[in-house]
This record gives structure tokens, sequence and C-alpha cells, in this order.
């Protein structure tokens, strides 16, 4: 898909690796209600009961309604509602009319270990 990108975040405690001039520029923390709150690191946005969204910044509203998407099954959603519930979030602004959950990278992950384990 042409234009897509895929939003990495972490969820209870675990890190998101971004280069270091990523972090200290962009750092948005996603609150219940698609609020958005500036946050130093996935520690702390996880310590208030956000989920971070690594590279990005409140100013954008990344926590807005995209797409949602669990495997191939796509819903709106605000990053949180998504995220917290074990869902990718393919990014606010985003639509399922546009078949974000086609190319869904947890399941491509899973797909290529399976593929890769002797029988």
């Amino acid at each position: 898909m042409i234009g897509h990108r895929w939003i990495i975040a972490a969820v209870g405690g675990s890190s998101v690796l971004v280069s270091a001039s990523t972090a200290a520029a962009q750092r948005a923390c996603c609150l219940f209600g698609a609020q958005c709150q500036s946050a130093a690191d996935a520690t702390e946005c996880n310590g208030i009961g956000g989920v971070f969204l690594a590279g990005e910044d409140c100013a954008t509203d990344p926590c807005a309604a995209g797409a949602c998407c669990d495997g191939r099954s796509c819903g709106q959603a605000d990053a949180f509602s998504c995220i917290t519930v074990g869902r990718t979030f393919a990014g606010a602004g985003t639509s399922c009319l546009d078949d974000p959950c086609e190319a869904d990278p947890a399941i491509l992950t899973a797909l290529m270990r399976r593929s890769c384990e002797p029988p």
C-alpha cells in the first residue's frame, strides 16, 4: 500500500526503541477519550495509563480515530481504545476503506516464524 504507515505502540511496560533525535522531538501518549499528552517515554506513558506512540507528536493529533485491525477485520477506533484491547492501530485518520489490515505486521511476523520453524 503506497503511503500507508503502521504505528508501533508500547503497552503494559514494554519499550519502543526509536532514535534519540526522534524520541527527543516526538513523544505522544494516548489516553482514554482520544486525549494526547506528551510523555518522555513508554514507561512514563504507561504509568499514567496511556499507550505510547513511537515517533508521534501530540501536535498532529495521533490519538484520534482511525482504522483498528484485528487480524484482517477492521473497525474505527481511537488509538487508546484500539491498542488497549490488543489490536493494531493503523494511524489517526486512516480508513477501513483503504484495507489497512490486509498486511497486518503481527500476522506476517507470525506466519514467517511458523514457516521458518523445522517440522
